[in-house]
Protein backbone atom coordinates (compact mmCIF):
# COMPACT_ATOMS: atom_id res chain seq x y z
CA UNK A 1 0.00 0.00 0.00
CA UNK A 2 1.56 3.54 -0.99
CA UNK A 3 0.81 5.65 2.49
CA UNK A 4 2.80 9.02 3.37
CA UNK A 5 6.04 7.36 3.84
CA UNK A 6 6.41 5.74 0.43
CA UNK A 7 5.61 1.81 0.19
CA UNK A 8 5.22 1.29 3.80
CA UNK A 9 2.47 2.49 6.00
CA UNK A 10 3.84 5.52 8.55
CA UNK A 11 3.16 2.68 11.63
CA UNK A 12 1.90 -0.55 12.02
CA UNK A 13 -1.87 -1.35 13.28
CA UNK A 14 -0.80 -3.89 16.07
CA UNK A 15 2.38 -2.20 17.72
CA UNK A 16 2.03 1.21 16.32
CA UNK A 17 5.39 1.65 16.12
CA UNK A 18 6.81 3.27 12.84
CA UNK A 19 7.37 0.08 10.47
CA UNK A 20 10.36 1.76 8.33
CA UNK A 21 13.20 2.64 10.77
CA UNK A 22 16.53 1.76 9.36
CA UNK A 23 18.18 4.75 9.39
CA UNK A 24 16.81 5.88 12.91
CA UNK A 25 17.56 1.47 14.05
CA UNK A 26 21.30 2.64 12.72
CA UNK A 27 21.81 5.63 15.13
CA UNK A 28 20.01 3.68 17.84
CA UNK A 29 22.47 0.89 17.07
CA UNK A 30 25.38 2.75 17.06
CA UNK A 31 25.00 4.73 20.32
CA UNK A 32 23.62 1.56 22.53
CA UNK A 33 27.10 0.22 20.98
CA UNK A 34 28.73 3.47 22.60
CA UNK A 35 26.88 3.27 26.11
CA UNK A 36 27.83 -0.73 25.62
CA UNK A 37 31.21 0.38 25.26
CA UNK A 38 31.64 3.09 27.97
CA UNK A 39 29.65 0.54 30.48
CA UNK A 40 32.45 -2.70 30.19
CA UNK A 41 35.04 0.01 30.33
CA UNK A 42 33.38 0.90 33.83
CA UNK A 43 32.49 -2.58 35.31
CA UNK A 44 29.05 -2.99 34.13
CA UNK A 45 27.17 0.62 35.30
CA UNK A 46 27.14 3.93 34.09
CA UNK A 47 27.19 7.06 36.55
CA UNK A 48 23.47 8.74 36.26
CA UNK A 49 24.95 11.51 34.88
CA UNK A 50 26.83 10.11 32.09
CA UNK A 51 23.91 8.16 31.51
CA UNK A 52 21.74 11.20 30.52
CA UNK A 53 24.39 12.86 28.63
CA UNK A 54 24.44 9.00 26.36
CA UNK A 55 20.96 9.26 25.86
CA UNK A 56 20.70 13.32 25.42
CA UNK A 57 23.42 12.85 22.87
CA UNK A 58 21.76 9.84 20.89
CA UNK A 59 18.65 12.14 20.85
CA UNK A 60 20.51 15.13 19.72
CA UNK A 61 22.58 13.28 17.30
CA UNK A 62 19.24 11.73 15.91
CA UNK A 63 17.80 15.25 15.31
CA UNK A 64 14.47 17.41 15.53
CA UNK A 65 11.72 14.26 14.34
CA UNK A 66 9.77 16.85 12.93
CA UNK A 67 12.56 18.13 10.49
CA UNK A 68 13.56 14.77 10.11
CA UNK A 69 10.03 14.03 9.06
CA UNK A 70 9.35 16.92 7.12
CA UNK A 71 12.81 16.29 4.99
CA UNK A 72 11.77 12.55 4.72
CA UNK A 73 8.21 13.53 3.45
CA UNK A 74 8.04 16.46 1.42
CA UNK A 75 3.86 16.22 1.08
CA UNK A 76 3.38 18.26 4.36
CA UNK A 77 -0.27 19.63 4.56
CA UNK A 78 0.04 23.27 2.95
CA UNK A 79 2.45 21.77 0.08
CA UNK A 80 1.01 22.56 -3.53
CA UNK A 81 0.85 19.20 -5.62
CA UNK A 82 -1.09 17.87 -7.96
CA UNK A 83 -2.87 14.65 -7.89
CA UNK A 84 -3.58 12.49 -10.80
CA UNK A 85 -6.84 9.94 -9.94
CA UNK A 86 -8.14 6.81 -11.48
CA UNK A 87 -11.58 5.60 -12.08
CA UNK A 88 -12.32 7.93 -13.55
CA UNK A 89 -9.35 9.65 -14.52
CA UNK A 90 -8.93 13.12 -13.30
CA UNK A 91 -6.31 15.69 -12.21
CA UNK A 92 -6.95 17.83 -9.24
CA UNK A 93 -4.34 20.75 -8.19
CA UNK A 94 -4.94 22.14 -4.96
CA UNK A 95 -2.99 22.40 -1.21
CA UNK A 96 -3.02 19.23 1.16
CA UNK A 97 -4.91 19.60 4.12
CA UNK A 98 -3.52 15.96 5.28
CA UNK A 99 -2.35 12.41 3.76
CA UNK A 100 -3.33 9.35 5.83
CA UNK A 101 -2.75 5.96 4.65
CA UNK A 102 -6.79 5.78 3.93
CA UNK A 103 -6.59 8.96 1.82
CA UNK A 104 -5.19 12.96 0.74
CA UNK A 105 -7.78 15.34 1.49
CA UNK A 106 -7.44 18.38 -0.64
CA UNK A 107 -8.31 22.07 -0.72
CA UNK A 108 -8.13 23.18 -4.89
CA UNK A 109 -10.29 22.30 -7.88
CA UNK A 110 -10.07 20.03 -11.20
CA UNK A 111 -6.79 20.87 -13.14
CA UNK A 112 -8.85 21.51 -16.15
CA UNK A 113 -10.69 24.87 -14.30
CA UNK A 114 -7.38 26.16 -13.70
CA UNK A 115 -7.53 29.09 -15.92
CA UNK A 116 -11.06 30.14 -15.29
CA UNK A 117 -9.88 29.91 -11.34
CA UNK A 118 -7.29 32.72 -11.84
CA UNK A 119 -9.66 34.96 -14.73
CA UNK A 120 -12.34 34.94 -11.58
CA UNK A 121 -9.45 36.02 -9.29
CA UNK A 122 -8.70 38.58 -11.27
CA UNK A 123 -11.99 39.60 -12.27
CA UNK A 124 -12.67 40.06 -8.11
CA UNK A 125 -15.33 37.43 -8.78
CA UNK A 126 -15.95 35.37 -5.94
CA UNK A 127 -14.83 31.71 -6.27
CA UNK A 128 -15.29 28.30 -4.54
CA UNK A 129 -11.89 25.81 -4.76
CA UNK A 130 -13.53 22.12 -3.29
CA UNK A 131 -12.39 20.36 0.20
CA UNK A 132 -12.50 17.04 -0.97
CA UNK A 133 -10.72 13.51 0.51
CA UNK A 134 -9.71 11.24 -2.33
CA UNK A 135 -9.06 7.58 -0.94
CA UNK A 136 -5.74 6.44 -1.16
CA UNK A 137 -7.08 3.23 -3.35
CA UNK A 138 -7.85 6.45 -6.42
CA UNK A 139 -4.55 8.04 -6.11
CA UNK A 140 -2.49 7.01 -9.04
CA UNK A 141 0.10 10.20 -8.79
CA UNK A 142 1.16 12.72 -6.23
CA UNK A 143 3.43 15.36 -7.56
CA UNK A 144 4.33 18.19 -6.04
CA UNK A 145 3.61 21.66 -8.12
CA UNK A 146 7.33 22.28 -9.08
CA UNK A 147 8.94 24.41 -11.63
CA UNK A 148 9.96 22.04 -14.76
CA UNK A 149 12.91 23.79 -16.39
CA UNK A 150 12.21 27.25 -17.64
CA UNK A 151 8.23 25.95 -17.21
CA UNK A 152 6.66 27.82 -14.41
CA UNK A 153 4.95 25.50 -11.68
CA UNK A 154 0.33 26.46 -11.49
CA UNK A 155 1.60 27.64 -8.27
CA UNK A 156 3.70 29.98 -9.73
CA UNK A 157 1.13 30.87 -12.58
CA UNK A 158 -0.83 31.60 -10.10
CA UNK A 159 0.74 33.85 -8.30
CA UNK A 160 2.23 35.77 -11.55
CA UNK A 161 -1.58 36.20 -12.85
CA UNK A 162 -3.47 37.09 -9.65
CA UNK A 163 -0.30 38.39 -6.98
CA UNK A 164 -1.55 35.86 -4.17
CA UNK A 165 -0.10 32.84 -2.55
CA UNK A 166 -2.37 29.88 -3.96
CA UNK A 167 -1.82 27.90 -0.82
CA UNK A 168 -2.57 30.45 1.89
CA UNK A 169 -6.00 30.56 0.19
CA UNK A 170 -6.36 27.56 -0.38
CA UNK A 171 -5.95 26.91 3.34
CA UNK A 172 -7.43 29.85 4.25
CA UNK A 173 -10.66 28.68 2.45
CA UNK A 174 -10.52 25.22 3.75
CA UNK A 175 -10.42 26.60 7.77
CA UNK A 176 -13.25 28.68 6.76
CA UNK A 177 -15.45 28.28 3.75
CA UNK A 178 -17.16 31.51 4.70
CA UNK A 179 -14.31 33.72 3.04
CA UNK A 180 -15.30 32.46 -0.19
CA UNK A 181 -15.17 36.48 -1.62
CA UNK A 182 -12.40 37.87 -4.14
CA UNK A 183 -9.53 38.60 -1.88
CA UNK A 184 -8.62 41.97 -1.93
Amino acid sequence: MVGPNGLEPSTSSVSRKRSNQTELRAYSDFHCNEIAHLRQRRGGSLPSQLQTEAVTATISFMGDPQEYEAAANPFQPGTMVIVTLGNPREKFWGAILGLRAEGVSLCGIELASFEDLVALIKDGEPFSPGVVFFPIHRVERMELDLPDGGIASLTQRFSASTGLDAASILRRYASHPSLAEAPK
